[in-house]
């Protein structure tokens, strides 16, 4: 595990660490920054670090197969993970017990997203269904199906994104077989949907108004307006995963060419280009603490964290 600064890019310090057996699929952070959550490889496990020191705080054990996303509650007080055993853990986070399973799913899952206020939690699957639950019954609500690339593609979906006022969802198809579809999260009823664009990843920025969009095959950072789609402005780059700052402002980048690119979402200038970071062609995952004070980014096993002091 390694420590970087964000205002250089440099290391700062460097920490070994038994991390998973395969490539880290899903990284989520404490609201503070000083605990990160991790999963992926094979194992069926949920890993807890310590921000400061690298070292392993504890284990998660409950799923009977690979662990593939991480969400957490506003508050941090609750953990949830999706597996291909079908199910939805929810972990207390204080004290690291698991207090219930989610189940309902077909197939593997390998996408998550909660709403704001904790409410409502939406889950996507490899049979293409997403359901939406009710976390204080702990019920699905209904369950969506995502439109398929073509009659012979697979429609699974492998990232959710809820809008900050819980009004709205956005769900997409592997970059492969792209289909992307946002909906109306009160009716589940499909407001649009995109087919022209390969998708890395999606997020919807915290003021509600755009769809953040990691284009794969355009090489390019699409911004858009979330209730029409219509686009709004690009930025260059070869999208491996991608995140938001808490304040709104920039949008943080893993990139092809090794790199973390940090971007002005309002102006579309590039802030700062951090090097080297060591991405390969294989899964990565990125994500950044709610005080905003701690980026950390996996590519492999390897996680590295940075403080974020972009200014």
């Amino acid at each position: 595990m390694n420590t970087w600064e964000l205002g250089t890019g440099q290391i700062v310090d460097t920490f070994s660490v038994a991390g998973h057996l395969g490539s880290i699929s899903s990284l989520a952070l404490s609201p503070d920054g000083l605990t990160i959550y991790s999963c992926g490889g094979g194992d069926a496990t949920i890993k807890l670090w310590d921000a400061r020191t690298g070292d392993k705080i504890s284990t998660l054990f409950g799923h009977s197969a690979p662990v593939h996303c991480l969400v957490t509650k506003q508050d941090g007080s609750v953990l949830f993970s999706a597996s291909s055993d079908k199910t939805i853990k929810i972990w207390n986070v204080k004290y690291k017990q698991q207090i219930s399973t989610l189940v309902g799913h077909s197939n593997k899952i390998f996408s998550l997203d909660i709403s704001h206020d904790g409410k409502i939690l939406a889950s996507g699957d490899l049979d293409g269904n997403i359901k939406v639950w009710n976390l204080e019954t702990e019920k699905e609500i209904y369950n969506l199906q995502q439109k398929a690339y073509s009659n012979y593609s697979r429609n699974g979906v492998f990232s959710l994104a809820i809008s900050p006022d819980g009004k709205k969802m956005v769900s997409c198809t592997e970059r492969l077989y792209p289909v992307l579809q946002v909906w109306n999260l009160e009716t589940g009823e499909e407001i649009y949907s995109l087919t022209d664009r390969s998708v890395e990843s999606i997020k919807i920025s915290y003021n509600g108004q755009y769809l953040i969009i990691g284009d794969h095959n355009r090489n390019a950072i699409e911004v858009r307006d979330l209730q029409t789609g219509a686009e709004i402005r690009t930025f260059p780059g070869k999208i491996d995963c991608l995140t938001l700052s808490p304040d709104g402002e920039a949008i943080f980048v893993g990139s092809k060419d090794k790199s973390i690119q940090i971007w002005n979402l309002n102006t579309g200038e590039l802030v700062r280009s951090l090097k080297p970071h060591p991405f390969y062609y294989d899964r990565k995952a990125i994500a950044i603490s709610q005080n905003g004070q701690i980026l950390v980014s996996a590519k492999g096993g390897t996680i590295n964290i940075w403080g974020c002091a972009v200014n």
